[in-house]
């Protein structure tokens, strides 16, 4: 199988989450108080577009704010699970709200705010690894634009791997192209965390060959060698070989 060049891959991974108006005085800690204004805030609008109601955004707009920033080396994702449980427990201290501004979407508080698993390449046990599904801390944002829809994953660049991005769909294959992009940042991150140097190009999807193309930081699904049709009649017959009711 063909490798992809070299996809450039950070040492250290890190990953915010955010107390949203706390109502209670927070204990000393390793967080930041911040203002809505803060670079890690997501825009207003793409919060409201993200599904939030009218009080968690009245409340997103507050004057102060918590971040809690962790940090960890390459290859797993104990920094991710090591911010959320620290937000949520301070969260739930103060009677903020749990936001992941890198999915521009607040968060339940767990009833139990789980301890933290080592995620590390090789050193975590094979249960650890199989813990942590890529896909749960992800999603995927669409934008419509004059040549059709452009989706993009959101999440993927804490987790130490390139965004996965598609434009120019026909709106009617953007629900299965959001699945298929998630299905790949599934296998993406796994394999990147076994070698980042020894990325493939390509992934098989149920049967499906799926090529990847790294340009401009992101990673684009495409044709696999040897299609020798047009890009788009190949993103048809993907969306529809994995899921027919994309034909309608």
């Amino acid at each position: 199988m063909a490798q992809l060049p070299i996809v450039p891959a950070p040492r250290t991974l890190v990953a915010h989450f955010v107390v949203v108006d706390p109502r209670k005085p927070a204990l000393p800690g390793a967080y930041q108080e911040i203002g809505p204004e803060h670079p890690v805030m997501p825009d207003p609008g793409v919060l409201a577009r993200s599904g939030a109601d009218p009080a968690a955004l009245t409340r997103a707009a507050a004057s102060r704010h918590l971040l809690v920033t962790r940090s960890g080396p390459a290859g797993g994702a104990a920094h991710l699970i090591v911010a959320r449980d620290d937000a949520a427990a301070l969260a739930a201290a103060t009677g903020g709200v749990l936001l992941d501004p890198a999915l521009a979407r607040f968060a339940e508080i767990p009833a139990r705010v789980r301890p933290a698993i080592p995620l590390r390449a090789g050193s975590a046990a094979p249960a650890a690894v199989r813990a942590f599904v890529p896909g749960e801390w992800i999603r995927i944002m669409g934008t419509p634009a004059a040549d059709g829809l452009a989706l993009t994953t959101l999440g993927l660049t804490r987790l130490g791997a390139p965004e996965l991005r598609v434009a120019g769909l026909p709106p009617y294959l953007g629900q299965a192209w959001a699945r298929l992009l998630h299905t790949l940042a599934g296998l993406l991150v796994p394999a990147l965390w076994r070698d980042p140097a020894a990325l493939p190009g390509e992934f098989v999807l149920d049967g499906e060959p799926v090529g990847l193309r790294y340009a401009d930081g992101a990673l684009t699904p495409v044709p696999p060698p040897g299609f020798t049709g047009a890009e788009q009649s190949w993103r048809t017959h993907l969306a529809t070989a994995l899921f027919p009711a994309a034909r309608s």
